[in-house]
């Protein structure tokens, strides 16, 4: 009974001390007919238009972060594609220098010299040219590769003797092949260049291969009036992989002739030798007709063949045809001199 009557008790103080502090103003009741529902949907509208504006930031978030991934894809596959074509060149370029035989440069041989007399005696007739109009430059249809018709050259009895020709046939393979290449551009105003047309012709001037490369990039500049090359004959070409193959095949263990044979291997992404290849721009007395620097072909052309060829647009069958015929001119001369350098 006593602890009833206590609880009682305690009930009626809180009671009074509530009532009190009401009445004090202490503590503030909310009466049902007292509340303001134009304040609360205010309320509501602001928290509405808060999400909405977070949910514009966070799809604006999504969509940015979807574009960047794209291009971060785009931008890795190009890279990586880059990458592949890196290696590959380091790979033949390494393999390259793990074959070549060491061959120091040419220096002036007996050859040479009869070269340097040869080319002043045609730089002192240059006037008497202009009194006999009925001589005139042959044209590279005119001009035969006929060994037995060069006899009186630098290169007589070598072209034979030196087992030059490995076949009967003239259309076949022959122990010295020479090469060019045609290129078109790529990448911005087409500064860039790559592998058009590969053309290869034998000792006896005649093409063994000819091919043109279908290209992995878009091409923003056919430079037809110079290459030859047109939108439509790269449409039948082959892939570049098929067309290293098949020149590494026929240039394997042969002496290699072309101009400026450099950048030629370098489209190509393969390497050869140093001790068979044979290069127009590279040889000493050929560079005596632009005074030690590097000849244009066309001017080895009609300086030393008296050849008139590259009058309009480029054709690589043509140029691999006056590379060999400037080697095989001379050929002993040449020939003779890397023997000289090699035994030093």
């Amino acid at each position: 009974m006593e602890v009833s009557s206590n609880y009682q008790n305690l009930r009626k103080k809180r009671k009074k001390k509530k009532k009190s502090a009401i009445e004090n103003g202490l503590q503030a009741v909310v009466k049902p007919e007292c509340f303001d529902g134009v304040t609360n949907w205010t309320k509501l509208q602001q928290v509405g238009s808060l999400l909405l504006l977070t949910s514009k930031f966070l799809l604006g978030i999504l969509v940015a972060f979807v574009h960047f991934s794209t291009v971060l894809c785009a931008i890795i596959s190009q890279t990586l594609a880059q990458v592949r074509s890196c290696l590959s060149f380091i790979s033949q370029k390494v393999l390259e220098k793990t074959t070549k035989e060491r061959v120091p440069e040419d220096s002036k041989s007996e050859g040479q010299s009869r070269f340097s007399k040869s080319y002043k005696k045609k730089r002192g007739n240059k006037k008497n040219q202009n009194k006999n109009p009925s001589k005139k430059m042959k044209t590279i249809e005119e001009f035969k590769f006929d060994f037995d018709e060069r006899r009186g050259s630098n290169s007589a009895d070598t072209d034979i003797n030196d087992n030059e020709v490995d076949t009967i046939d003239a259309t076949g393979l022959t122990k010295t092949v020479a090469i060019d290449c045609e290129m078109v551009g790529t990448g911005p105003k087409g500064k860039d260049s790559i592998l058009a047309r590969v053309s290869i012709v034998n000792a006896f001037g005649n093409c063994i291969y000819d091919e043109f490369v279908k290209p992995k990039e878009r091409v923003t500049d056919y430079r037809t009036e110079v290459s030859g090359v047109r939108p439509a004959d790269l449409k039948k070409g082959k892939d570049l992989y098929e067309v290293q193959k098949d020149v590494i095949s026929i240039i394997d263990g042969r002496r290699v002739v072309g101009h400026d044979l450099k950048h030629d291997f370098d489209v190509l992404f393969i390497g050869h030798p140093r001790s068979l290849i044979r290069d127009t721009s590279k040889y000493k007395p050929f560079r005596e007709v632009s005074n030690g620097r590097t000849p244009a072909l066309k001017k080895l052309a009609a300086v030393i063949l008296n050849l008139d060829f590259q009058t309009g647009e480029h054709n690589s069958i043509q140029d691999a045809q006056v590379a060999m015929m400037l080697y095989l001119k001379h050929k002993k001369a040449w020939e003779r001199s890397i023997k000289r350098n090699r035994r030093r």
